[in-house]
């Protein structure tokens, strides 16, 4: 082994594997070193590192391995390159790796790799830690993170070249830095990034956003959901997957729409999804959800359809109908790869894996029949290939295509869907997320299966592949059958009038296509809604919005896939009709200070407003039952009538009937009683004197709304007997003067 470094000397000293190797010294620069045969006889992983004698000190480390013999039909290398991701660039046929830690080999970079011979093509420098990768599906741009800049730098890959370095500044203070980056299918300049800090926990916080380019979408998935660490795209640039961070468990998964304004306002899919491990695994071949403990679930409804027989790091290939699993072992050290057929999960082959060192971060598909196994601390780059891995194609191995593709839930059950392909025989199987179907044979060309109840009943996609049962590899590409949620329509509302200033209100919605999980927007807002069956649903629309008049939408929706959203029926919020009941007297005296009394009536609203007269004066809302107002002094300057109406504005509405009130120079006014406290039970009954204006011989004192005896001194003054139930008990009387008619009228009360 030639080893090149610096500061060599006669003395240097090269040790692996705990064993010191014998080194011939070249110069400053150069040693070189031998390895017994004993020491390469079985596969081992150490690091290798030196020093030039006792009491000096040692190197940096580099991780050296003996691979082990995988037999004629794998092929294994390795490469000193170690890291946290690799992303693959189908059209260069190479791999590229982010060696995230600064000490080392290569550190601080992206490696480019070619794993066919196996060699390193290009290093590109990029500092601050590269964690994360993104490649475009065009082969243009390479999209890197990093732990420690917050911005996403884009490389040409035609030259290696920096192209643009992307800010990132929609996450907040600390948490910006990227946990992922992964590029849009088909938009090589559209890239989802999931913000956070590899040393704050949750390491999403920071949030999801779209990029075009520097320029990110408007709506985010906002700081504060910690379910956004590691991204998949879905079949196009429409979906987008995100799964959280796997410190906080359990995990949870979520599918995402996309638009032109950015992440959509809710998940459209994904929970229920567990054990998903440290990356999401979609694959648009099978439109399935692959997660590392070897669970296989719908991508919408989140329901587990199968389940590989191990886990660990795995990923999935459509194309090869190949499941790759990397495991610990459980009874001895190191690894395996678990191989399954993806469609069936039956295992078809396992290979022990290299004595690896340092810890797993991701296997990863390369070229027709290559796996690549990344480790990191210290790590290296393990790449294998042979026909072990893309295993034997046979038999059936053409597309095939569904008829119907589409379907209605529901109406689905009992369905005969027939499939059309190529070199079908007797022995050919329909299988349907992973579960074989009766399969009925009519030609080499043509197959046909029934949907049962259990299938039929979720809207979703159903994975649907042909086998031959007598050829255990042979397997077409597999194809969806879309189960679609109806589309509902509402036909009629209990009803389409309401008072503004209502009550928690429920309306009861007729019409069709109707699921458990129909929801209902109240003028775009989700409102509480309950399922009666697939022609009803019930709805509370809540008082707050019922506060105001207007013209509200009302309308059905269903989720996707299918489903959809119902034209609007408008509901009219009127406001109410109000009407005067009562005035708290019917008589004012001429030339009276401004007086604030209330007014009561019926269908008041905070946007009420009382005329006198005709002219508007402020009012003030007390309840629907309840205003105040104050009456000018210019009311009451002359005697004459004073007219009170009330408004409400449209729509509905409406001014009421008017109530009146009386200003009269002979009215009674403001009155004062004497005295104001007398004790309990006295004897005899106290005597009132009782001071006030306008007083006219016949007018009356009243105790608690009862006469009593009355003495009429002058204009101003009266005096009254009390009586002994007037001070039988202890409390408050008021006390109020009539005036006789035609001129009458009541006083204040005192």
């Amino acid at each position: 082994m030639i080893i090149t470094g610096k500061d060599f000397t006669q003395a240097t000293n090269v040790t692996w594997n705990n064993y010191q190797l014998p080194v011939t010294y070249q110069s400053p620069t150069q040693v070189t070193a031998s390895f017994p045969a004993s020491m390469l006889a079985t596969a081992a992983a150490s690091s290798l590192s030196l020093s030039n004698g006792p009491g000096t000190e040692t190197s940096n480390s580099i991780p050296f391995v003996v691979l082990p013999n995988l037999g004629p039909n794998t092929q294994i290398s390795a490469l000193g390159v170690s890291g946290l991701e690799m992303a693959a660039d189908p059209t260069r046929g190479l791999i590229y790796v982010a060696v995230t830690s600064p000490t080392a080999l290569y550190g601080n970079s992206v490696v480019a790799v070619d794993p066919s011979v196996p060699a390193i093509k290009a290093v590109i420098p990029t500092a601050y830690q590269p964690s994360t990768l993104g490649v475009s599906d065009d082969g243009k741009y390479l999209y890197v993170g990093f732990q420690t800049l917050a911005a996403v730098n884009r490389y040409k890959l035609s030259d290696l070249s920096l192209d643009l370095s992307i800010p990132l500044n929609a996450g907040p203070t600390n948490s910006n830095y990227a946990g992922d980056v992964k590029v849009a299918p088909g938009q090589d300049q559209t890239f989802a990034v999931s913000m956070g800090s590899y040393v704050i926990e949750p390491r999403d916080a920071g949030g999801l956003a779209i990029y075009d380019n520097a320029t990110p979408r408007t709506n985010l998935r906002h700081y504060g959901y910690p379910d956004t660490y590691k991204l998949a795209w879905g079949k196009d640039s429409t979906s987008l997957f995100a799964h959280s961070d796997p410190i906080f468990q359990p995990q949870g998964l979520l599918l995402m729409s996309v638009d032109a304004s950015g992440i959509g306002p809710s998940p459209v899919g994904g929970g229920g999804v567990t054990d998903i491990g440290l990356r999401p695994h979609y694959d648009a071949g099978t439109n399935l959800f692959y997660s590392d403990g070897g669970r296989i679930s719908d991508p919408v409804s989140g329901i587990a359809l199968g389940q590989f027989t191990s886990g660990g790091w795995m990923v999935p290939d459509s194309d090869l109908n190949r499941a790759f699993v990397l495991r610990a072992n459980t009874t001895t050290t190191g690894y395996s790869i678990d191989i399954f057929d993806l469609r069936r999960q039956t295992l078809l082959k396992t290979i022990p894996a290299p004595v690896m060192t340092g810890y797993p971060t991701q296997i990863l598909r390369w070229g027709q029949q290559g796996i690549a196994i990344l480790t990191n601390g210290p790590g290296m780059l393990y790449l294998l290939q042979g026909s072990d891995i893309s295993g034997i194609t046979s038999g059936i191995s053409g597309a095939i295509s569904l008829s119907p593709a589409n379907l209605i839930v529901g109406a689905a059950s009992g369905a005969t869907i027939t499939v059309t392909g190529s070199s079908f025989s007797p022995t050919s199987v329909v299988v349907a997320n992973g579960v074989q179907q009766a399969t009925t044979y009519v030609s080499s060309t043509q197959l046909s299966f029934q949907l049962n109840a259990a299938q039929a009943s979720t809207a979703g996609y159903l994975g649907v592949t042909v086998f031959d049962s007598a050829n255990a590899d042979s397997a077409s590409p597999a194809t969806a059958l879309e189960l679609d949620n109806p589309a509902p329509t509402i036909t009629s509302i209990s009803a389409t009038k309401l008072l503004a200033g209502s009550p928690d209100t429920s309306l009861a919605i007729t019409g069709a296509g109707f699921l458990p999980g129909t929801f209902v927007r109240w003028n775009g807002v989700a409102v509480a809604s309950v399922y009666n069956s697939a022609t009803s649903l019930s709805v509370v629309i809540p008082a707050i919005d019922l506060a105001s008049a207007g013209t509200y939408g009302v309308t059905a929706v269903n989720a996707a896939p299918g489903g959809g959203t119902t034209p609007g029926i408008a509901i009219e919020v009127d406001n109410p009709a109000p009407v005067i009941t009562a005035l708290p007297a019917t008589i004012l005296p001429t030339g009276s200070a401004p007086i604030s009394i209330g007014v009561t009536g019926t269908g008041f609203l905070p946007t009420t407003v009382i005329a006198i007269n005709g002219t508007p004066v402020l009012t003030t809302y007390g309840s629907a039952t309840q205003l105040r107002v104050t009456v000018a002094a210019s009311f009451m300057a002359a005697p004459g009538t004073l007219s009170f109406t009330a408004t409400n504005a449209a729509p509905g509405g409406g001014t009421s009937a008017p109530a009146t009130m009386t200003v009269s120079s002979s009215a009674l006014g403001a009155i004062t009683v004497s005295p104001t406290v007398v004790l309990q039970n006295a004897t005899p009954p106290a005597n009132l004197t009782v001071t006030g204006a306008n007083f006219v011989p016949g007018c009356v004192v009243l105790v608690g709304g009862q006469s009593r005896t009355t003495t009429f001194i002058s204009s101003t003054q009266l005096t009254a007997n009390l009586v002994s139930a007037d001070q039988a008990t202890v409390g408050t009387r008021f006390v109020t003067v009539v005036n006789p008619m035609p001129n009458g009228g009541t006083s204040y009360t005192a």
